[in-house]
């Protein structure tokens, strides 16, 4: 029986993750480089203002990192003819669904994530889409893993019908079991 095997790969998490952490150096930068001068000049309300600014972007930007590399790290995703199935390595628990007992697919995307102009949120590249069968069985797969456009492009997923395809946009895209 053929199988196409997906997992996170680091080149795939640093692509989507950069401008994250370019951004919490240049905030932890700021703390060190231009806070002793704000201070000297007696400046306070300077140093609150510059991280609640970058703050509310940063602490988001790392949250949303650490929940899609938890819902990544040490789980294979794994596409075959008639079935659907998610390992984890790290707990052993396999969850299995039959492509004809997809009840609906779910894509949650960032919102705005096809207009860069209007997305400029550290996250944007940050997406999901989980298999929900009849009986509940989810198996939630993160961009670190693949993207919706790679599964479709798969030749196995052919059982898999897109009319059960339902789109979420959301300003965080956060996952929630």
């Amino acid at each position: 029986m053929q199988q196409h095997i997906y997992k996170a790969s680091l080149k795939r998490i640093i692509s989507q993750t950069i401008s994250i952490w370019a951004f919490v150096a240049i905030q932890i930068g700021a703390n060190i480089f231009i806070m002793p001068r704000l201070i000297n000049h007696g400046q306070y309300w300077a140093i609150a203002f510059l991280n609640v600014v970058l703050g509310a972007l940063s602490v988001p930007s790392v949250y949303i990192f650490l929940n899609y590399y938890r819902h990544s790290a040490k789980k294979e995703f794994i596409i075959s003819y008639n079935s659907l199935k998610m390992m984890d390595k790290k707990t052993g628990i396999v969850v299995e669904i039959l492509s004809t007992e997809i009840d609906r697919i779910e894509f949650h995307q960032n919102l705005y994530s096809y207009k860069r102009v209007m997305n400029l949120s550290l996250w944007r590249d940050h997406e999901f889409f989980c298999f929900i069968d009849k009986a509940g069985k989810k198996i939630i797969i993160t961009s670190y893993i693949m993207d919706i456009t790679d599964f479709w492009m798969d030749s196995l997923t052919r059982r898999v019908s897109s009319d059960k395809l339902v789109k979420f946009e959301k300003f965080i895209p956060l996952i929630k079991e």
